[in-house]
């Protein structure tokens, strides 16, 4: 792989997400457009690592998948996350609650924000890459300008940067187009809005919406997500975003709440599929629960754990913990091989 520097881990298969990786090779690169060259990003290659409490790993239920794709094709689950999860006073994914939340719910793609881990290097990302989702893992993380937002896959990331964030300075909007099975690559978009004001999230989601039109190919998948700090499901950033992706459908817990703050008062995180991929979105299974516009994640609600090893019942309710893991389910139609 050429040398980059903006966090790609990636490994051979994820047959065995228990096994060790090999001793992981560091490249570095990033793009913020399709013919962009390098910048200042971080890649990680090849992660080492055992993939600790990674059997949840590609749970869906491909029940109810509709026609989205190849007709003539076989079902590809895809798992997405939105995880704002750091905790303790520092900000950070240290402390290991989000760590677990994310092991337990066994993502195929992780929209992620406030990627802080150790010391911050290639290794220090390669290891909590390796360790949480798995050694078969790729990752793009933005430069660290603060608290940086980054995105993992199962799938090959083959192109990733960031997009100006016109409101906030020590975080950008994260894009990747992640090679998934089939003639379709499927675009995730990370994002981190300002909690100062409605107007202000407006303006990042217009810049969002303006960055779509300008570099996504139509017939691709669209994925935008994760901590928008929205007040409420009415507010205008939704209302912007909804010009390029499906806002109708939104995720719950087991008791039917959708916000996602600490307190469970406010619906800060989202994941916004574009309508192709919004089509094929089937319920999240988990053990023999199905949640059917996608999952909420709270340890403090959610039973039983087992069905989530290895949460502990507090992980929701840490110090510094101030959002919810948020799950949707896609099933896709893709060629045989």
């Amino acid at each position: 792989m050429a040398a980059m520097v903006a966090a790609l881990v990636s490994a051979e298969s994820c047959a065995d997400l228990g096994r060790d990786a090999a001793d992981a090779g560091l490249d570095q690169a990033s793009s913020s457009g399709p013919d962009a060259g390098p910048d200042a990003g971080q890649a990680v290659s090849d992660s080492g690592g055992a993939a600790d409490g990674a059997d949840g790993a590609n749970a869906t239920d491909a029940t109810g998948a509709g026609d989205v794709g190849d007709s003539s094709g076989v079902p590809l689950s895809i798992r997405v996350v939105a995880a704002n999860l750091s905790s303790g006073n520092k900000q950070s994914w240290d402390p290991g609650h989000g760590q677990r939340i994310l092991q337990g719910l066994g993502p195929d793609v992780v929209l992620l924000q406030e990627l802080r881990v150790g010391d911050n290097s290639v290794a220090a990302v390669e290891s909590f890459v390796a360790t949480t989702l798995g050694p078969d893992f790729h990752i793009y993380r933005e430069p660290d300008l603060g608290l940086p937002n980054a995105i993992a896959s199962r799938w090959p990331i083959v192109e990733a940067g960031t997009w100006d964030d016109p409101e906030a300075t020590n975080r950008e909007l994260v894009w990747a187009r992640i090679d998934i099975p089939g003639d379709r690559d499927l675009w995730a978009v990370s994002v981190h809005l300002l909690t100062s004001n409605a107007t202000t999230r407006a303006k990042e989601a217009q810049a969002i919406v303006d960055h779509v039109h300008a570099q996504i190919p139509d017939p691709d998948f669209l994925v935008v997500g994760g901590d928008l700090n929205t007040k409420h499901g009415g507010e205008m950033a939704l209302g912007k975003l909804a010009e390029v992706v499906a806002t109708a459908k939104v995720a719950a817990d087991g008791d039917g709440n959708p916000n996602t703050n600490a307190d469970r008062s406010h619906p800060y995180d989202h994941i916004l599929p574009d309508d192709d991929l919004d089509a094929a979105q089937v319920g999240v299974t988990i053990g023999g629960q199905s949640f059917s516009g996608g999952l909420v994640f709270d340890s403090r609600v959610y039973t039983p754990l087992e069905d989530v090893s290895p949460v502990q019942v507090g992980d929701s309710a840490a110090l510094g913990v101030q959002h919810m893991a948020v799950v949707r389910d896609f099933v896709v139609l893709v060629a045989a091989p």
